[in-house]
C-alpha cells in the first residue's frame, strides 16, 4: 500500500453500474473484504463511519427459499459459487473482535437496534480515475445478519473507535486513508445518482467532483446533534405541475428541522407533512410496512402529469442563504420488493417521523442533490446535482486551506497562496491538528452495549438481544470528527455537550452515555 505520496489526490470510488436495493434502485459501489477477497456492493453512508457487510446466516428464515438472496443483497460470487454473506472462516486474515451494537445502526424509523460481528480484515477498493486499487490489511468491518441492513454500507464519516479488548484505536476508512497520505483531507463528496436517468452515483474521498455540483449551493456548519451531523432546515416544499397548479406541502409554511442521511431511502417528515403528500398525490398508507403505496391508476396519472417537488434548504428558518433541490416525479417513482413485499410494489418514499431525530432526507433527495462534507472544517455543502457531465472534474481539498471559515470551491482553492505562506500555515496547522487530535482521542467516550461472543459466530443475529448471548457493557470511544482545525473570522466558540445528559433520544438507550466535544 503506497504511503509516500508527496501530493495525495482524492480517491474516486468505482460505481458498479448496478441499481440495487429492497426499497428502490440505488447506485452501489464495490469493495472486497478478506483473503481471498469476498466482494460486496455497498451504499455510502453520510452519517456513519463504519463498514457493514451482509453476514451469511441472514439468508435463512423467510429468505431461505430465495435462491438469489445473496445477489439481491449485493454479495458477489465467492469461489465461483453464489454466496449468501460474508464468510469469516474462509478468510485467512480475519481477526474477530466480538459482537456489538452497530454505531449509528439503530433503525431510524423503528428505533430498533441492530448488532454486528466485528473484526479486522483486509479491505480493498478500486479507484475509478486510475483503476488502481488500495488495500488496507487490518480495517475494522462488521458482518450484519439483519434485514434492516439489506445492502452493505460504506461510512463516509470521520470517527475513531476503540473496542474494550483492543489496545489501539480503529479509524474509519476515511481517516485511515488520510493517515496513510492517500487523500489530501478528511472530506468526502457524494451524490446517489439516478436510475431514471441511468446516471451512476459518485463517491469521492479527499475532495469532490465539481462537474456534478451546481454553482448554486449553500455551506452549513456540521451540527451538534449526536448521529445527525449534517443538520439543516427545510424552509419550503413546493409541488408544481399538479391539477390544482402549484401547492405548498408544508402546513402553515412552517420550516422543519431535518438532516442529510443516506442510510435511509426515503424522507422522514412530520405527520402533517406526510398527510399533505398523501392528499396531494393520492397515496395510501400501509400500516404493515409503514409505507405510502401508489395504486396503478394514481401511478399512471402521476406519470402523465410529471410533477416536480422543490425543497428549499437552509441553515435555519431565519437564514438568508438557501439552495433549492428540485426532484422530478421520477425520483419518487420507485418500487419495494423482497423482503418488504413478495413482488415489486410502487410506493412513495416518505415516512412519518415520530420525533425530530427521525426527520431526515435520504437517498431519494440525494438522487438530485450533491453533498460535500469537510470534517476537518466542520462544514458541509449541498447543491443540486448535475447528471451526465462531459467528464469528471475532481477537485482536491487540502486540510490546510480555508477561506472565511469554509473551503473555497474554485481553482483558487488549489493554488492561491505563496510558497512561504503555505509552509508557515502548514507547520502551524500540523502542530494544532496534532494537539487537537491527541486531546480528542482521550475524550468522546461513548458507552455502548456489548454482547460477549460465544465460541463461534452465531447462526443468526437479529435486531434484538435474543438468548444466544451474555449481556455486558463496554466502553466504545466514538468521535464525530477526527480533525478540528478551522481558521474562522473572529473568536472561536467552544461547545461541549453535557456528559450526563440522558434525555434518551431514539438513537440512545440502555444507559448509553454520549460525549462529543465540538470545537
Amino acid at each position: 500500500m503506497p504511503s509516500d505520496k508527496s501530493t495525495p489526490q482524492p480517491f474516486s470510488f468505482t460505481p458498479t453500474e448496478k441499481w440495487e436495493g429492497d426499497d428502490g434502485p440505488w447506485s452501489t459501489f464495490s469493495i472486497e473484504v478478506g483473503t481471498p477477497p469476498q466482494g460486496f456492493r455497498v451504499l455510502p453512508a453520510t452519517s456513519a463511519s463504519e463498514i457493514w457487510i451482509p453476514y451469511g446466516p441472514d439468508c435463512g428464515g423467510i429468505l431461505a427459499n430465495v435462491a438469489d438472496c445473496g445477489m439481491l443483497r449485493g454479495i458477489d460470487n465467492f469461489n465461483n459459487e453464489p454466496s449468501r454473506g460474508f464468510q469469516p472462516n474462509a478468510s485467512s486474515t480475519w481477526e474477530q473482535i466480538g459482537i456489538y451494537a452497530l454505531a449509528g445502526g439503530k433503525n431510524l424509523w423503528t428505533n430498533s437496534t441492530t448488532y454486528g460481528l466485528y473484526g479486522y480484515d483486509t479491505l480493498t477498493a478500486n479507484q475509478s480515475t486510475s483503476g488502481e486499487p488500495i488495500t488496507f490489511p487490518a480495517q475494522a468491518v462488521a458482518g450484519v445478519a439483519a434485514e434492516a441492513v439489506w445492502l452493505g454500507s460504506l461510512g463516509m464519516g470521520s470517527a475513531v473507535a476503540q473496542f474494550p479488548i483492543e489496545s489501539e484505536d480503529s479509524p474509519s476508512l476515511l481517516d485511515a486513508m488520510l493517515e496513510q497520505n492517500l487523500i489530501p483531507s478528511s472530506s468526502a463528496g457524494y451524490t446517489a445518482g439516478a436510475a431514471y436517468l441511468q446516471s451512476p452515483g459518485s463517491l469521492i474521498f479527499g475532495g469532490y467532483d465539481q462537474s456534478r455540483i451546481s454553482p448554486s449551493n449553500v455551506t452549513l456548519p456540521v451540527g451538534q446533534g449526536v448521529g445527525q451531523p449534517l443538520s439543516l432546515v427545510i424552509r419550503s416544499i413546493i409541488a408544481d405541475n399538479l391539477p390544482d397548479g402549484t401547492l405548498s406541502l408544508l402546513p402553515d409554511d412552517q420550516a422543519i428541522f431535518s438532516s442529510i442521511n443516506s442510510m435511509v431511502a426515503g424522507l422522514g417528515l412530520p405527520q402533517g407533512v406526510c398527510d399533505m403528500f398523501a392528499k396531494t398525490f393520492n397515496l395510501t398508507y400501509d400500516p404493515s410496512t409503514s409505507l405510502y403505496l401508489v395504486n396503478d391508476t394514481t401511478h399512471q396519472t402521476l406519470l402523465q402529469l410529471n410533477p416536480s417537488i422543490t425543497f428549499t434548504l437552509a441553515e435555519s428558518d431565519a437564514s438568508t442563504a438557501t439552495t433549492n433541490i428540485v426532484l422530478p416525479y421520477a425520483a419518487f417513482d420507485i418500487q419495494a420488493g423482497i423482503p418488504l413485499f413478495n413482488q415489486s410494489t410502487n410506493y412513495f418514499p416518505i415516512h412519518v417521523a415520530q420525533n425530530q431525530n427521525q426527520q431526515a432526507l435520504g437517498r431519494t433527495l440525494l438522487q438530485e442533490a450533491y453533498v460535500f462534507v469537510d470534517w476537518g472544517r466542520q462544514n458541509f455543502t449541498i447543491a443540486q446535482a448535475i447528471h451526465h457531465p462531459a467528464a469528471p472534474d475532481i477537485i482536491a481539498v487540502s486540510s490546510s486551506q480555508v477561506q472565511n471559515g469554509k473551503p473555497a470551491y474554485s481553482d483558487g482553492m488549489i493554488a492561491g497562496v505563496t510558497i512561504g505562506s503555505c509552509a508557515f500555515v502548514a507547520s502551524v496547522t500540523a502542530l494544532l491538528m496534532f494537539l487537537f487530535f491527541r486531546r480528542r482521542r482521550r475524550q468522546g467516550i461513548q458507552r455502548r452495549t456489548l454482547i460477549k461472543p460465544i465460541a463461534s459466530p452465531p447462526c443468526e443475529m437479529g435486531e434484538s438481544e435474543g438468548t444466544f448471548y451474555e449481556m455486558g457493557e463496554a466502553e466504545f470511544k466514538h468521535e464525530l470528527m477526527s480533525t478540528s482545525l478551522a481558521e474562522l473570522a473572529g473568536s472561536p466558540t467552544v461547545m461541549e455537550l453535557d456528559a450526563n445528559r440522558r434525555e434518551k433520544p431514539p438513537h440512545v438507550e440502555k444507559g448509553i452515555v454520549l460525549i462529543h466535544e465540538l470545537p
